[in-house]
């Protein structure tokens, strides 16, 4: 009987191997196909960003955030990387580092709705640090941007509670009673879709050799709203 143990190793073992794979191709193509070299880049950025999300939702913040890392290396504008890592140092409370890597996000993102997200995960930090002023700062940049966002609205409906939970003087509420942002719930994606990915899925994905899709549909992941 195969257990959840050796799902997650013989998973690791074949994201490992994919990843060396693309590595030894990369190396060996011809400089002068441009387009093939592209194409295996872009695989392996894909690549490694799927296994630091599958690292993730076994809260191996650490490891995970290492492949981020890889990730923006290889593209500095992959916004899911990106979007990720700042995830990471937040899990790890590292509030700073993780609103650095936030703004990064703002400043590379094509989109409105993506640097919308970007304010919006600073605020967030500002608000488990118990600072109202630049929570609600950064919530409004985030609403000026997507105004009809429902994780802005909810974030908004948070912070209005804790703020008059406050000026009545009651006592804080844990925070895991409050909608809490979650990078693997609400992560924005600009490639391979995520979402409902099971460990069985990602073992058909590699041995099948399925093609990698060309585009896909701007949306929201199964988990990325927020934390009950």
């Amino acid at each position: 009987m195969t257990t959840w143990v050796d799902q997650t190793y013989e998973v690791s073992h074949i994201y490992k191997s994919k990843i060396q794979q693309l590595h030894q191709a990369i190396r060996v193509c011809d400089p002068a196909h441009t387009q093939q070299k592209n194409k295996l880049t872009s695989l392996l950025c894909d690549c490694l960003f799927e296994f630091g999300h599958f690292l993730y939702k076994k809260e191996q913040y650490d490891l995970a955030e290492k492949y981020y890392e890889q990730t923006c290396q290889l593209d500095p504008d992959y916004i899911s990387a990106l979007n990720q890592m700042g995830m990471c140092l937040t899990k790890k409370k590292m509030y700073r580092d993780a609103r650095n890597v936030f703004l990064t996000m703002v400043e590379r993102a094509p989109r409105a709705d993506d640097k919308a997200h970007g304010y919006l995960n600073i605020a967030h930090t500002y608000r488990l640090q118990n600072n109202q002023t630049q929570a609600a700062h950064y919530l409004s940049q985030a609403k000026q941007l997507a105004p009809q966002d429902s994780d802005v609205l909810a974030e908004e409906k948070a912070l209005i509670r804790w703020i008059a939970s406050m000026a009545c003087h009651k006592p804080r509420t844990n925070h895991s009673a409050m909608p809490l942002l979650k990078s693997s719930e609400r992560m924005v994606r600009r490639r391979v879709p995520t979402e409902s990915i099971t460990t069985h899925q990602q073992l058909k994905f590699f041995k099948e050799h399925k093609e990698r899709p060309t585009s896909v549909p701007k949306h929201v992941t199964n988990d990325l709203s927020f934390e009950p």
